[in-house]
């Protein structure tokens, strides 16, 4: 098995362990992390943005690692950020790639850069997979 669907397996694995949110609520390194990478006039989107996105009930408690993919991912463009939103309801490892490794979803074996099933570290900086 690749090392991509071993990370996806795992992915599973722990949303069923949970997470910090409940009702989508952001927490506080998500929120720092969109005051550093964020223009101050879309913040306050960017939130509702989360906030208002469609997680899908077989996810259960699956917040965290998606949030933070979809902001990684967007690369601080609130309109990416609101395409990948969509892409959390629709087909939610999209939204993963998008945010943990390089290259796109159509890469037959992607290279896994960050760990998002972690919080952003004190420099606001996403963890290393490695």
């Amino acid at each position: 098995m690749s090392n991509f669907f071993t990370e996806l397996f795992e992915f599973f694995i722990n949303v069923f362990k949970g997470s910090n949110h409940s009702d989508n609520v952001l927490t506080d390194d998500e929120k720092q992390y969109i005051k550093n990478n964020f223009k101050p006039s879309d913040q306050a989107a960017v939130i509702k943005t989360l906030e208002k996105a469609q997680i899908p009930a077989d996810l259960g408690n699956g917040h965290d690692r998606l949030f933070r993919s979809a902001l990684v991912g967007s690369n601080g463009s609130l309109k990416e950020l609101e395409r990948l939103a969509v892409c959390i309801k629709e087909d939610f490892r999209d939204v993963i790639v998008a945010g943990e490794y390089a290259g796109d979803s159509t890469s037959a074996n992607p290279t896994r850069l960050y760990d998002l099933n972690k919080p952003f570290g004190k420099d606001g900086k996403p963890s290393s997979a490695r």
